[in-house]
């Protein structure tokens, strides 16, 4: 598929690339969310926060703090596949970043859930004994094989009197 823009971004001398393929469904927090990645594998490290701005063509640089910007810089750089796009380090990023972190730290705390619940799983699906046993229904004659489950924690010992497979001897 190939990218409707590519955003340009320069940050403290380096430069990356980040691909746009789908204008009518782009976000600000996708891009925030992406751009670190992305950075990273084109070997650009990104500050924790930081502002992003274009280059209007009304002169003068737009930061972009919102949806509604960055629409308006697809607008405005209609007919161009490229846009240049400016980071920059600042202690108060726009709320989106926020947003981000909370969603990225909810997302492992997830999948930190879900790992530890197939865990969970694994280890009583392992202490799981399964027994077929035979049942006549008296009232129709049917035979079948019911399979009953039981955790090894409550198997009762071999010699226990609740054993039904153990060895009984009649003392008369």
């Amino acid at each position: 598929m190939e990218a409707a823009f590519r955003l340009e971004c320069h940050y403290n001398g380096a430069s990356f690339d980040y691909a746009i393929y789908d204008v009518d469904f782009i976000q600000l927090l996708d891009i925030i969310a992406d751009l670190k990645v992305v950075s990273m594998k084109q070997q650009v490290l990104l500050p924790s926060g930081y502002d992003l701005f274009y280059k209007s063509r009304r002169g003068g640089r737009k930061q972009i703090k919102h949806d509604g910007d960055l629409l308006g810089m697809l607008a405005e750089s209609e007919g161009s596949d490229t846009i240049e796009v400016w980071i920059e380090d600042t202690d108060k990023p726009i709320k989106e970043f926020k947003m981000v972190e909370d969603l990225k730290k909810a997302a492992k705390e997830e999948k930190e859930r879900n790992e530890k619940e197939e865990r969970e799983k694994k280890r009583i699906e392992d202490e799981m004994i399964s027994v077929e046993i035979l049942v006549v229904d008296l009232d129709t004659n049917e035979t079948v094989f019911v399979r009953v489950y039981q955790s090894q924690e409550f198997v009762e010992e071999p010699n226990s009197n609740l054993n039904p497979f153990r060895r009984r001897t009649c003392v008369r």
